[in-house]
């Protein structure tokens, strides 16, 4: 989760495409396959189901920053972000963890069987080995509302830039239904297939009237007698 948090984090304090490339190009290269596979899914709208409904999560953000819930409520108020307030008013913690990304989106897919009183057990003790940037980033995969400023193309052109192969090729293999448990990185980058050039699309042409020339038209009668 730590390079994760750091991608979302560095992507959104720069404007520049240049450094943003940049730095989408350092998180392929840096973290295991099966990150890069869920990253392409949340940055390509393929976001885990939420398993916490929003007032349970707010109940127990309330108890783990130990405040009153008016007090939460106003500072949600003042924020405007519900995953934002949550990791600044819940205290700093000592611990840390080494859990990828893709080790923390099973852990919230596998909430989907567990009890209201396990989701808390588990929730609580997320939040306290998690860092105040990790918690917001990690809150924002919990209720569902993971966004990023980042179009497709610059994700399909670091990617592009790190693996060799031709944009126009990732991006017809990221399309369609997939999600990153059924989709690995080495079938994303396999030697290119015929299939990748038969099923794209050729690209779209506007219609234009044809434009009259100063030579007169020809008859057929013209045509017939040269």
């Amino acid at each position: 989760m730590k390079a994760f948090a750091q991608l979302f984090l560095s992507l959104d304090e720069t404007n520049k495409t240049n450094e943003k490339v940049k730095v989408l190009k350092n998180y392929f290269a840096t973290v295991p396959d099966t990150d890069k596979m869920h990253m392409l899914a949340l940055f390509t709208g393929r976001r885990p189901k939420r398993q916490i409904n929003a007032t349970l999560i707010r109940h127990w953000a309330v108890e783990a920053s130990n405040i009153p819930a008016w007090l939460f409520e106003e500072s949600y108020h003042v924020v405007g972000d519900l995953a934002e307030t949550m990791s600044l008013l819940m205290p700093e913690t000592e611990s840390s963890s080494s859990k990828t990304l893709t080790e923390w989106i099973a852990e919230i897919n596998a909430l989907a069987d567990k009890t209201e009183a396990e989701k808390k057990d588990w929730l609580l003790q997320s939040w306290a080995m998690l860092d105040s940037q990790e918690r917001f980033v990690f809150n924002k995969l919990l209720t569902g509302s993971f966004r990023i400023g980042v179009s497709q193309n610059l994700v399909v052109k670091a990617l592009a830039d790190v693996t060799g192969i031709e944009a126009p090729a990732l991006t017809h293999r990221i399309m369609g239904k997939w999600m990153p448990e059924n989709y690995t990185f080495d079938q994303l980058v396999q030697v290119q297939t015929a299939s990748d050039d038969i099923s794209r699309p050729y690209p779209f042409f506007l219609a234009y009237p044809i434009q009259e020339t100063s030579e007169r038209q020809k008859s057929a009668a013209d045509v017939a007698a040269a």
